[in-house]
Parts: C-alpha cells; structure tokens; sequence
C-alpha cells in the first residue's frame, strides 16, 4: 500500500503541476502576429517600408516592422483586438488601415499598395524659381 501512496502522491503533484503551469502558457500563447507585402502599385516590393501597429488598449500599444527586399514583414507580439496599421516609405505616400488581430489562431496576410507621392508635392531645392531665366543671366 506504501508504493501506491507514493505513487498517488507524485501522480497529485504532477497533476497541480500541470494545472498551475498551463494559465502560464496559454498567457504566453497569447499573442497574434500579422505579417504580408508592401507593393507599389505596379506590384513592385517596397524594400525598406515602416510598418507600425498601434493600439491603445494594448502593452505595449505600437510595434513596428521594416520591409525586407521582397516587401515582406512580420510583426510578432500583437495582443488581440483591432490595431491600426500604418506603413510609410521615402517617396510614397502613407497609408493606413484597421486590422482585426487573433491570438490562438493564424491571420490572414495584410497585402499595402502604396502610390508614389506626386513630384509637385516633393520639395525643390530651387523653389519655384524659374530655371530658364536664371540660367540666361548665368549665361
């Protein structure tokens, strides 16, 4: 009877093991990742893109991410809830939008197109000056 008590009694202490680690890990499961492209609107990788994630409700409520040279990135950490995306490279313009993030399940790929930013919108070292004039009274 002896070997059954202490068989019994290892048996319990695994059992409350297992039942006091198992909240630990599903805490530690509990985090979403997001991940895709960003493209030009050709289809081109964006290479060197910033993706953040914010969420004010989350800690910690920004993540953020860089393209790699096929316009892939990932973001690991995402608690569950709605997170708002924002990616910004040199000579495109910023584009935004809400994703909703799981944790105890795979999210679908994000896929952001951006649009070059118009020339007339980038700044001239020049100004507005009028390069045909001023290269006649250079001449």
């Amino acid at each position: 009877m002896p070997a059954f008590r202490s068989w019994l009694t290892r048996g319990s202490c695994l059992a409350l093991a297992a039942v006091l680690i198992s909240p630990v890990a599903a805490r530690a499961q509990s985090v979403g990742r997001a991940s895709g492209t960003v493209r030009d609107l050709d289809g081109e990788p964006i290479k060197g893109a910033t993706v953040t994630a914010e969420n004010a409700e989350a800690a910690p409520r920004t993540l953020t991410a860089v393209t790699d040279e096929k316009g892939r990135f990932g973001i690991l950490g995402l608690r569950r809830g709605i997170w708002k995306f924002t990616v910004q490279a040199p000579g495109y313009d910023e584009v935004s939008a809400p994703a909703s993030i799981q944790t105890l399940r795979p999210n679908p790929p994000m896929t952001f197109t951006l649009a070059r930013t118009p020339e007339s919108d980038k700044p001239m070292a020049l100004g507005r000056t009028d390069l045909s004039s001023l290269q006649s009274k250079l001449d």
